[in-house]
């Protein structure tokens, strides 16, 4: 069982005496990318951005010991997650997860039940009091997880997160805890108004502390006019970060994210949706052109069928759509209700009059 650690003036080593104690503890790992089995940090970004459903993602892959993740070698041996989701209702995480679970195998399912834990209908939505604190503290100690996660770094705030000594008392103490107790603590955490902006680690709300005490800080961002998402490593501690983000897709059938692209995040920032707009009309105007078939049958016709397998041969088959870009521009056809799914998945009929 894990102990709290008890300081001392005292402790001080010859250089021989300190590497003696440094070679006689176990090696640092890396659980994924930046992130140390002994570490403090962040997962931030904008509202919409797929925070939450990036962690829950990325505790079940560790929980199963899964090779890799977003593309990136992960440590391959399960680990314990305790996961203190405080930001929203118990309900709609647990039917995120039902979806997710359709992604795992029937080993990965038992080590994602082995090693998980979750916070449940009655856990706390915030921590507030000494007693609060005290009791999660004594928690995690029970539990003894390898990794916390935390959602979200306001609801562990009593006080305005902009109060510097305030957040500055709730981060050292979780440092501390994680440290003492070889943890490695995530806390999810929203972003100041990034539109247009590079992720930095200005980019926290509550920045110019955040930053001092984290050893990691991993950002995601969308564009709010292509929806293009991306996961940027803003900062780790130990070491160098990639000058590449990672773009990245929501698949809202197993709440899973995919990792599509790498690109220069100015490319992604910098996108006005020129092109979407372009490949809109592409689309729209070959739609209004297939009407003619039907109309001159039937001059009363409003809707006809289509498949986006036929879509797709014409403008993905073809190089003139990118598939990515493709996709994006259906869903917001489908949005727009210019296209209504009909029947199994990818057909849809194409509403003249609406």
């Amino acid at each position: 069982m894990k102990k709290d650690y008890k300081y001392s003036i005292n402790d001080v080593q010859s250089p021989n005496g300190l590497l003696e104690v440094y070679e006689n503890e176990p090696e640092p790992v890396y659980y994924w990318r930046g992130i140390e089995d002994v570490s403090f940090g962040y997962v931030f970004g904008p509202s919409k951005a797929g925070k939450t459903i990036f962690c829950e993602n990325f505790a079940m892959s560790l929980a199963c010991g899964r090779e890799l993740f977003f593309n990136t070698p992960m440590i391959n041996k399960p680990k314990k997650i305790l996961f203190a989701a405080m930001e929203e209702n118990y309900r709609n995480r647990a039917k995120r997860m039902k979806k997710q679970l359709s992604k795992l195998s029937e080993e990965e399912k038992r080590l994602f039940n082995l090693n998980m834990k979750l916070a449940g209908k009655n856990f706390p939505r915030r921590l507030t009091t000494k007693e609060d604190w005290d009791n999660f503290e004594e928690l995690i100690i029970n539990e003894n997880p390898d990794v916390l996660i935390i959602d979200s770094f306001t609801r562990i705030m009593s006080d305005d997160i902009t109060n510097r000594m305030d957040c500055k008392k709730v981060l050292e103490r979780l440092r501390n805890f994680a440290y003492d107790n070889s943890l490695c603590v995530m806390i999810i955490h929203h972003s100041t108004k990034v539109t247009g902006k590079p992720l930095v680690s200005d980019s926290m709300a509550g920045s110019s502390v955040l930053s001092q005490e984290g050893d990691f800080s991993i950002g995601l961002n969308r564009n709010e006019l292509t929806n293009e998402r991306y996961i940027k490593e803003v900062f780790f501690r130990y070491q160098e970060v990639s000058e590449m983000v990672t773009v990245y897709e929501i698949c809202n059938d197993t709440n899973w994210l995919i990792p599509v692209d790498e690109k220069h995040e100015s490319k992604i920032i910098n996108d006005t949706g020129t092109n979407n707009a372009s490949y809109y009309e592409m689309i729209i105007n070959y739609l209004d052109s297939k009407s003619v078939e039907f109309t001159s049958v039937d001059k009363t016709t409003s809707s006809y069928p289509i498949q986006v397998s036929e879509l797709k041969k014409k403008f993905v088959s073809t190089n003139t759509i990118p598939s990515r870009s493709f996709d994006y521009t259906l869903r917001k056809i489908v949005k727009n209700k210019l296209l209504v799914q009909n029947g199994a998945k990818g057909n849809y009929t194409y509403n003249l009059r609406n």
